[in-house]
């Protein structure tokens, strides 16, 4: 139903059950408001990489697949969350870090093509007692 268009046009669905002006129409204004107003990203694609022997096993957000690392974004806010999982291929990660680094190429509300670059190391262990003390 209505509920799958937002899940591939990066957009919001908002539900007003029984509708009564008393009761939702500061939460309609509100919402109404924040969407016309907030920055806007169009056009954008955004590509996850990670460190040799760790891999992007499932990705979760609105969006639509377009490769392996590949998602394609009509539009994202501030208010977009994309997440995934990862898993290691090799036996034991040698390295004391895991990098994940993603990219999003956009196209501003101003007509410009705009690159984002996030990092982030992650620290490793195959201890459970360091897990916990940290």
């Amino acid at each position: 139903a209505l509920g799958e268009l937002p899940k591939y046009t990066s957009g919001s669905l908002y539900s007003y059950v029984n509708f009564q002006r008393a009761r939702d129409a500061r939460r309609f204004e509100e919402q109404l408001n924040k969407t016309l107003v907030q920055t806007t990203a169009f056009e954008a694609v955004m590509r996850i990489r990670c460190t040799k022997g760790i891999r992007i096993t499932n990705v979760y957000g609105n969006f639509y697949i377009r490769g392996t690392d590949l998602l394609a974004l009509p539009n994202c806010n501030t208010d977009s969350v994309f997440a995934f999982d990862l898993a290691h291929d090799e036996q034991t990660v040698t390295s004391k870090y895991v990098t994940i680094q993603a990219a999003l190429l956009y196209t501003s509300s101003d007509g410009e093509r705009r690159i984002r670059v996030m990092t982030q190391a992650l620290p490793v262990t195959s201890l459970m007692s360091e897990v916990i003390a940290s």
